[in-house]
């Protein structure tokens, strides 16, 4: 597998927005709304990550799926609430919250609220969002496969560091779109600032991809 193919495929899937934005007339909302999908993404291979991942340390099954958890518990609740988030600044209707005899138990509850933002997100999606949720999963597939698993990453870091490891790389993406797309909002959603919003978070991408693959080959 070639070694920029990963780059190759997070340059295409950040590229089809710019052909919704054009053909599809997907609006800043929409880019957001889809690049928030990706939080879900980036959570379902940090998962294989830490049930794959070979350090000594981590060599018990029970105490691994513990993790693995927790991990979605706290990280489905950190999306949810993004995505709360982004349901009140671009004021989309919620689904009705449940009510007390309708809530999961516990802290069950958060991936309650996930699902609930989930089903209310995805209802708004743009025409044709299926396509850039397909490559987003296929290029960060190949990141997991090239990187971590044919490259040895997988022998260089442990359940715990995974654990933590997505929320950098989301918060500081995730506040930069946000930022820019309430911006590109206010300004009328011209085509130019929405090919520009896409190619701010593209360039993000490719360097916040290079820096985390170059801290685990050191």
């Amino acid at each position: 597998m070639p070694k920029n193919l990963p780059i190759a495929l997070l340059i295409a899937s950040n590229l089809i927005p710019v052909i919704g934005v054009i053909y599809a007339g997907w609006s800043a909302a929409s880019i957001v709304l889809v690049y928030w999908a990706e939080n879900l993404v980036i959570g379902f291979y940090n998962i294989l990550k830490m049930l794959t991942v070979a350090s000594s340390k981590d060599d018990r099954l029970l105490p691994r799926l513990f993790a693995v958890g927790f991990f979605v518990i706290h990280f489905g609740g950190f999306a949810a609430g993004h995505g709360s988030f982004l349901l009140d600044i671009f004021d989309i209707n919620t689904v009705p919250a449940p009510t007390e005899e309708q809530e999961w138990p516990g802290p069950l509850m958060l991936l309650q609220l996930l699902f609930t933002v989930m089903h209310t997100l995805f209802s708004e999606m743009p025409k044709g969002f299926m396509w850039a949720i397909a490559a987003l999963l296929i290029s960060h597939g190949a990141s997991f496969l090239l990187h971590f698993l044919m490259g040895g990453e997988r022998h260089r870091t442990t359940v715990n560091k995974l654990m933590m490891q997505p929320y950098s790389r989301v918060l500081i993406m995730h506040v930069a779109i946000i930022i820019c797309g309430f911006f590109v909002i206010k300004l009328g959603s011209p085509l130019s600032m929405l090919v520009a919003l896409v190619l701010v978070k593209t360039a993000m991408d490719i360097v916040l991809h290079r820096r985390e693959h170059r801290r685990l080959q050191t």
